[in-house]
């Protein structure tokens, strides 16, 4: 005859270290998880919801100082989403990109702008690793408590205070930091179907990078080229150049318009393109403005006609290449 015996611990048998130790297990084999706080430093922190993926990637909606914004960060590529005032403030923006005036852009975020080192503190790795690190002589106190309505044992340490659930398999359900930047979040592990959906949000808002811009860099118009106007339309050439910083190259998307007579006259047309800054030189960009406003502005009256043109310059965040690599890198989560 053979005797199987099973123990099963429950929490009231176990110590602080053995909660820890199982609470950072049961987060480790989650697919992803959503911190819902505060974070960062008393003169630079933002509050709201984070949804973070087992492989490090972060996306939510935030309070940031003033400002109500969107967050992406994904293989150390920090982007927002936000309004003018917010690039203005928070992304140190000094240009004066017309496309800016309206609505809320995505854009590329220095790292050392952020209020918290997120590879550092809001994974599920950084978090694990803390907890699985911590001994007897580690912990400061600990009690039973009550969270939300909920029984939870509240193990405080030197660097952070612990809540776990109270059930043989404890879950952290908040950490407390006190070190800065402080963490100060309800933790919820999320299961495979919440999982895919985070995974999915963040793959979604990669894409629509194709139209951020980098507003560490101001791109410029070193000279015009004229001439070669007629009814028919206008080709507009100038020499684009901008700062590359630690990139290798640059794409610089650029927005022409011609106004009538003045630099505030009537609009009489636009036109689109691109160029890739790799050098110390500017690179010329060029279209043509071809629309019934210019045909017809032209071809009004006689004599001499003055037009002026304008350019809308950004660089950009992300180039296709870059997209492609942080989606594909997704499909590794």
């Amino acid at each position: 005859m053979v005797v199987l015996a099973f123990t099963v611990f429950n929490t009231n048998q176990m110590s602080d270290t053995e909660k820890l130790t199982a609470a950072a297990r049961n987060l480790s084999t989650a697919k992803a998880m959503t911190l819902n706080g505060t974070f960062g430093s008393a003169s630079n922190q933002f509050t709201g919801e984070l949804k973070v993926t087992s492989g490090g990637r972060q996306t939510g909606q935030v309070t940031w100082g003033s400002h109500r914004v969107t967050i992406l960060q994904a293989d150390g590529n920090f982007f927002a989403k936000g309004n003018r005032a917010f690039w203005t403030d928070k992304g140190r923006y000094t240009g004066d990109a017309e496309f800016l005036n309206t609505g809320e852009h995505w854009g590329r975020l220095e790292s050392f702008s952020m209020p918290i080192g997120f590879k550092d503190n809001l994974t599920t790795t950084a978090i694990v690793n803390r907890m699985r690190q911590l001994t007897r002589y580690s912990i400061r106190s600990s009690e039973r408590t009550t969270l939300k309505g909920e029984d939870v044992d509240k193990i405080t340490t030197f660097s952070a205070t612990y809540y776990l659930t109270t059930d043989d398999e404890p879950q952290l359900v908040r950490i407390e930091s006190t070190s800065s930047p402080t963490i100060s979040a309800d933790v919820k592990v999320q299961g495979s179907s919440d999982g895919a959906g985070t995974i999915s949000e963040i793959r979604s808002r990669i894409g629509e990078l194709k139209d951020s811009f980098d507003p560490t860099k101001n791109p410029r118009v070193q000279e015009w080229s004229k001439g070669g106007c007629n009814a028919s339309g206008c080709p507009v050439r100038a020499k684009v150049w901008t700062v590359r910083g630690s990139s290798s190259s640059v794409l610089v998307n650029v927005h022409f318009t011609i106004t009538a007579d003045t630099r505030t006259g009537r609009h009489l047309g636009d036109c689109t393109t691109s160029v890739t800054i790799t050098g110390i030189d500017g690179v010329w960009a060029e279209c043509r403005v071809t629309s019934s406003a210019w045909t017809s502005w032209f071809n009004a009256g006689s004599g001499t006609k003055t037009w002026w043109k304008h350019a809308d310059l950004t660089a950009a965040g992300a180039s296709e290449g870059d997209i492609t690599t942080m989606q594909n890198a997704l499909d590794r989560e």
